[in-house]
């Protein structure tokens, strides 16, 4: 049963330069391997395909695409991430078994659809938000089963799109994270004697990871006299600027690290070399792949209780926040782990313990169930 996986446009697989849908559908693919699936074709920019390197591009990107899967008709297609993309690839494959997996709400109804503005009471009645909405409700709709990764963006989208359990076809499946390459340091997770507290942030330096809220939190650890530093990893976008400069004054008397991007082969050593990871997430986390890889390199995490993270952080694995824009809330959290280290080795092996529970390996055994399915339902 040939299956054809469809990365989205715009970064490499292998995922040299980041981007955590290619590090998903990379370690995926791997994994299919693993398992003994042997008829997964991935297609992603700068893959070589039948003898030709993808182009990155978007438009030139998705023509490629669509021009290899007429050429080899494969039985199942699963799209990556990008449900506008779903409909071209239905007009050339009409009778293939189609996938969308949803990493989060982002491309949904071109960003229009904000969890957010419903949540204030706000909603969008104008005809081209209705026209959009209107339209992704057809296109969840309408593919053989819509995956996702945590039952949160699953009710979220449910919910959103007004969509009923009769009306679309969906499937919660968790990522995962390999645990033999995130694993703890050999002292298990605490270093004897450390000095000071050392503090992680990884992902995208944008608004909504709510990185500023932890700055101004780490001020009250300050005025106590806590000895830590706190390194920040990741990107920030161009549209960021503003809020970067904010965050660079609100860090001007701070032990603060600028580390920028750091390449996946990489970024298990910056876990190794923390003592704790926070996640400070406002809103829309659908999953938090940053907790799971913290968790498997031994660090107790300190996250938002918002969105999919519940169902990975816990309280025998770290802190969640209820109340994720109160920087109190977070050096409360911080000053306890760090005052208390025998609970802080008690977390982190905790941490350690049930990231080894989401395996990609595991991950890919579902993706084969739902292949295995589809290829024995008619339409």
């Amino acid at each position: 049963m040939p299956i054809a996986i469809l990365a989205p446009e715009g970064l490499p697989v292998p995922p040299t330069r980041g981007g955590s849908v290619q590090i998903y559908v990379h370690a995926l693919q791997r994994s299919f391997d693993d398992i003994g699936v042997r008829d997964v074709c991935l297609l992603a920019p700068e893959r070589v395909v039948r003898g030709n390197k993808l182009p990155s591009e978007k438009v030139s990107y998705r023509k490629t695409v669509l021009q290899i899967l007429r050429d080899t008709q494969p039985h199942v297609v699963q799209v990556e991430n990008r449900p506008d993309f779903v409909a071209a690839v239905r007009s050339v494959l009409p009778h293939a078994k189609l996938i969308l997996n949803l990493h989060s709400t982002t491309f949904l109804a071109g960003r229009g659809l904000r969890t957010a503005a419903a949540a204030d009471g706000r909603a969008d009645h104008s005809d081209a938000h209705v026209a959009a909405r209107s339209r992704m409700r057809r296109i969840l709709s309408s593919v053989d089963c819509v995956v996702v990764n945590s039952h949160y963006l699953q009710q979220t989208i449910s919910r959103s799109f007004d969509l009923g359990r009769t009306r679309w076809r969906s499937r919660v499946i968790y990522p995962g994270v390999d645990a033999r390459t995130f694993c703890p340091r050999e002292d298990g997770g605490i270093e004897s004697g450390a000095k000071t507290f050392r503090i992680l942030f990884v992902g995208r330096v944008i608004r909504q990871k709510g990185l500023d809220v932890v700055l101004r939190g780490l001020h009250l650890l300050q005025e106590k006299n806590v000895p830590f530093k706190i390194t920040v990893v990741g990107r920030t976008p161009p549209w960021e600027r503003t809020y970067r400069a904010h965050l660079e004054t609100l860090g001007e008397h701070l032990p603060l690290e600028w580390v920028g991007f750091v390449s996946p082969s990489k970024l298990p050593d910056v876990y190794r070399s923390a003592d704790v990871l926070v996640c400070p997430s406002q809103r829309e986390e659908a999953f938090g792949l940053v907790n799971l890889e913290a968790m498997a390199s031994g660090l107790p995490v300190v996250a938002s209780k918002v969105g999919g993270i519940p169902e990975v952080v816990n309280t025998d694995t770290g802190v969640l926040v209820a109340e994720p824009d109160n920087p109190t809330a977070f050096a409360r959290a911080l000053l306890c782990l760090y005052q208390d280290s025998a609970c802080r080795l008690r977390l982190a092996q905790q941490a350690r313990e049930r990231a080894q529970l989401f395996s990609w390996q595991r991950t890919a055994e579902c993706f084969s169930e739902v292949y295995e399915e589809l290829a024995r339902w008619k339409r």
